[in-house]
């Protein structure tokens, strides 16, 4: 996502009472990436440890923001080729999200790969091709980019390309189709699905996705998924 003229966000606001105050990291960012450009992930993630992790879009990579303010590089784009075998990586709208027994496993999506990617106990692989996606929704290609962790410890993907939400198992990385195109056009008020990268668990173990088609009202999805229209979307904001 470089050069599409957005200006560089330089600071962490505080977003919710769990995250930070807001404060200036553009001096220790500057020293590690470069001019950054923070990306625009809907919900910023937190681990298990209470640190806050950003994605840099400039220098694709994941930062890590401890509750003191410290700031330092999680995952170098670098690593992120290194496990992908591709030239570069593109974390533009990439999602973050933590799971694992102890809450400390990170996965997020590249768009160079359309893969989803984890971190785990510093081993970071792929987790999920882009051949396990397009397996199951019948596409020649996918664009993977949200990502949530439910109550029972399960992945779902959001696959913007084919417009369908995507559940994973944590341990054999399994992909099935949860939700398709023509399922979210079932509900009530949808008239054309067009999934964005937003989406996140809610305490109570729903998962809620952001369309950007046809003006909606907030819908029940069988087994407890939602799908919210934009108008909706400072409600999901502030679930954390």
């Amino acid at each position: 996502m470089r050069g599409l003229g957005r200006e560089p966000d330089t600071r962490i606001q505080k977003l919710t009472s769990r995250s930070l105050n807001e404060f200036g990291v553009c001096a220790v960012l500057l020293a590690m990436v470069g001019a950054p450009q923070l990306g625009a992930a809907p919900i910023i993630p937190f681990a298990a440890t209470g640190d806050l992790f950003v994605v840099d879009d400039r220098s694709d990579s994941i930062l890590r923001v401890t509750p003191g303010g410290t700031v330092s590089l999680a995952v170098t784009e670098a690593q992120i080729v290194a496990a992908t075998g591709a030239l570069t990586a593109d974390l533009g709208d990439s999602g973050i999200a933590f799971g694992g027994t102890d809450g400390r496993t990170m996965f997020f999506t590249d768009e160079e790969t359309r893969s989803v990617l984890k971190l785990t106990e510093g081993l970071l692989s792929v987790f999920v091709t882009e051949s396990d996606i397009t397996a199951v929704t019948g596409n020649v290609s996918a664009r993977p980019q949200g990502v949530a962790v439910d109550g029972n410890g399960f992945l779902f993907v959001t696959d913007t390309l084919a417009d369908s939400l995507l559940r994973v198992n944590p341990t054999t990385a399994n992909v099935i189709l949860r939700t398709s195109e023509a399922d979210f056009e079932t509900l009530p008020g949808i008239l054309a699905a067009n999934l964005t990268p937003g989406i996140v668990a809610t305490p109570s173990g729903k998962i809620l996705t952001l369309n950007e088609g046809e003006p909606s009202s907030k819908s029940t999805l069988p087994a407890h998924h939602r799908i919210s229209s934009p108008q909706t979307w400072a409600i999901l904001k502030r679930l954390r």
